[in-house]
């Protein structure tokens, strides 16, 4: 009886680390990218101007020197990896091109509404005002599907 209730419990001993989740550190590397730093960037620049906003580029190509990438991997210990990557392109020390991939909630489109948004956005507001503050919420979201399209 005693060895049954021995081996159960080193049974459960052993097999007891696989029961709990073990700690997994987030791994981030390369240049921090932020929608800022990339909206700051304009052709014309120079080289250095381009490495005073975004820093020291991760990758050179030594094949051709006028093509340096911005690269950024962030892989949290349980969650999905995201890849930020900036490629900025030049000719004579000018900035002729800037390729970016970044997630959706970075490359979202900023446009201004049009006269139609616009209208649909006072109605909102002006309803919002009229019914008072229980209806905020849903005016919160109706401006934010029709600024978002």
């Amino acid at each position: 009886m005693k060895k049954i209730i021995s081996l159960l419990l080193m049974g459960l001993l052993l097999s007891g680390c696989s029961l709990f989740r073990t700690h997994k550190m987030d791994i981030d590397q390369g240049n921090i990218i932020t929608e800022a730093n990339v909206k700051r960037l304009h052709k014309g620049m120079s080289q250095d101007q381009v490495e005073s906003i975004m820093g020291s580029p991760v990758l050179r190509d030594i094949f051709s020197e006028d093509r340096t990438t911005y690269l950024y991997t962030f892989q949290p210990g349980y969650g999905p990896f995201t890849e930020k990557r900036v490629i900025c392109h030049f000719k004579s020390d000018r900035l002729i091109a800037i390729e970016a991939s970044l997630p959706p909630t970075l490359s979202q489109p900023t446009t201004l509404p049009t006269e139609e948004k616009r209208e649909k956005l006072s109605l909102a507001l002006s309803h919002t005002l009229e019914y008072g503050v229980g209806k905020i919420q849903n005016s919160y979201k109706k401006l934010k599907s029709l600024i978002w399209v």
